[in-house]
């Protein structure tokens, strides 16, 4: 069962800006039922900065495959913790940011911190 976080009428709100193109005229309560079949699941501070991002971009009115591609690639830009991130700023609190990836200079200080973490990934590490 799809969680959805925009309603339907959230969902209308944050496109209308883009029913200046041609090709909006078409859109019947049929259209933005699949519409939002498909873009309920993401939050609306994604949907409003996808729709902006449309806006002066798209000659057409854009189809739901076209707005899901600008989604993903903003969640790609986030991070592999991108669903933590958006789901803070929805929730009203600071963005966490991305998680930062362990340097050489890390992972020398933890395996120095823990002897036995040596082991861990080594090669000969199960062998008793």
């Amino acid at each position: 069962m799809t969680t959805y976080r925009t309603s339907k009428k959230e969902l209308a709100q944050i496109l209308a800006p883009l029913t200046v193109l041609p090709g909006a005229d078409r859109m019947q309560d049929g259209h933005w039922s699949a519409y939002h079949a498909v873009l309920g699941e993401y939050f609306p501070h994604e949907l409003r900065a996808a729709a902006k991002s449309l806006f002066c971009h798209c000659e057409y009115w854009p189809q739901p495959k076209r707005i899901l591609e600008v989604l993903k690639r903003n969640r790609q830009v986030l991070g592999n913790n991108a669903i933590d991130r958006v789901k803070a700023v929805a929730a009203g609190l600071p963005d966490p940011g991305p998680i930062a990836e362990l340097t050489e200079a890390d992972r020398k200080a933890i395996l120095q911190a823990f002897p036995e973490a040596k082991q861990i990934g080594h090669a000969k590490g199960g062998e008793s």
